[in-house]
């Protein structure tokens, strides 16, 4: 049985070598983001690594964090254990991205926007105008993430962390170093990101 083969699809100017790393380059756009797609390699304890995207982010600790673009398969072995090297090499998160957390994203968006319709019926609160700025956190601890005992988000050990990063990073959460979106800016990117049509390989509409 022959294995698909992921199709190469141009946008923005540059040639992907899947849809979903173009769907994560549409959704990084939307967002406002300044990101890099494949800017460097690295050799690493478990074998050479070359990140799909680097999002550029003053606020957290190396001012960047990690994209690597999975599709709907779940990462092997070594991809994580790749990944959490990584991480440790650059002092920056890594996030798995695929269609399950685009769908995460809206999601949680459309529950927020049904328990404010329900308070704003019930006369709490304000009209609900479709605007959620509590940020959507690419969280290590969820129950409910699409690869099972693997999380969308890798990090290294923290026993390797220094005194000074623990200060900057904080002891329990790490919210220095994972992605934190606008609720609403975030359902918008990924609607647009699911969206996108992008004609035979190529070309992004």
């Amino acid at each position: 049985m022959t294995t698909p083969q992921p199709i190469q699809t141009e946008a923005f100017g540059r040639v992907f070598r899947s849809r979903t790393e173009a769907r994560c380059a549409v959704f990084l756009e939307r967002m406002g983001f300044q990101w890099e797609y494949e800017p460097e390699g690295y050799e690493l304890p478990s074998g050479r690594y070359l990140p799909d995207f680097k999002v550029l982010d003053q606020t957290k600790l190396s001012g960047f964090y990690w994209i690597e673009c999975k599709g709907d398969v779940a990462p092997t072995d070594q991809e994580v254990a790749l990944a959490r090297e990584l991480s440790g090499a650059t002092r920056a998160a890594v996030v798995f991205f695929n269609y399950k957390l685009l769908n995460y994203v809206r999601s949680l968006y459309l529950d927020f926007a049904r328990y404010a319709k329900l308070d704003n019926e019930a006369g709490y609160g304000r009209p609900f105008d479709g605007t959620i700025t509590d940020p959507v956190f690419v969280t290590p601890h969820m129950e409910d993430h699409p690869f099972g005992g693997v999380s969308w988000i890798q990090l290294w050990d923290r026993h390797s962390l220094v005194d000074k990063e623990l200060m900057q990073i904080g002891l329990t959460e790490f919210e220095n170093l994972r992605p934190s979106w606008p609720l609403s800016q975030a359902f918008d990117a990924a609607n647009h990101a699911l969206k996108a049509r992008f004609e035979h390989g190529s070309g992004f509409a």
